[in-house]
C-alpha cells in the first residue's frame, strides 16, 4: 500500500496557480497493521477448511497433508497456513492458522467430537461452527428441483 511507502503524512498539490486543492495523506502505523487481520469471516472460512478435511486425527492414523503445519490453503479470498496442528487423540484436535500477510496475528481453530465433528468458532470460542459442505448445497439444490 501506499501508507507502507510513506512515513508519517504527505502533502500534495494539484491544480493551477489560480486553483490549488491540497490533500494531506495521513499514515497511521495501527491501521496498516489492522488492514491485514483476517476478518472474522475469513477466520471462519479458514476453520471450515480444516474441519471439511481434518477430522478425528490422532498420533495412530497416518495425517493427511492438507492437516500438517506449514500447509496452505484458499479461502474467502485469502491465503492460510497452518502454523501448528495438534492431534492429542481422535476426539480434539487443534490448529493455528494464520492468514498470509499478517502471520503475526495467528487464530486458533479447535476442532472436537461431541456425537458429531464440530469446531469453534474461531471469532467467538464459545460458539460452534456453521460449515456449509458442498454436498449439503448439492443436496439442497436437487431437492428444490425435485420438489
Amino acid at each position: 500500500t501506499l501508507c507502507s511507502r510513506l512515513p508519517g503524512s504527505l502533502d500534495i498539490v494539484v491544480g493551477s496557480a489560480m486553483n490549488r486543492c491540497r490533500v494531506t495523506l495521513v499514515c497511521a502505523a495501527a491501521a496498516v497493521a489492522t488492514a491485514s487481520q483476517p476478518s472474522n469471516e475469513q477466520q471462519q472460512a479458514a476453520c471450515c477448511v480444516m474441519h471439511d478435511k481434518c477430522q478425528w486425527l490422532s498420533p495412530a492414523v497416518t495425517i493427511p497433508e492438507d492437516c500438517k503445519a506449514g500447509h496452505t490453503f484458499p479461502a474467502l479470498n485469502a491465503t492460510f497456513k497452518v502454523a501448528q496442528a495438534e492431534y492429542p487423540d481422535t476426539d480434539s484436535n487443534h490448529y493455528s492458522l494464520v492468514m498470509e500477510g499478517s502471520e503475526a496475528q495467528p487464530f486458533d481453530c479447535s476442532c472436537f467430537d461431541y456425537g458429531a465433528w464440530f469446531c469453534s468458532d474461531p471469532s467467538n470460542p464459545r460458539r460452534t461452527l456453521e460449515c456449509l459442505h458442498a454436498s449439503s448445497i448439492q443436496v439442497t439444490q436437487v431437492t428444490a428441483i425435485i420438489v
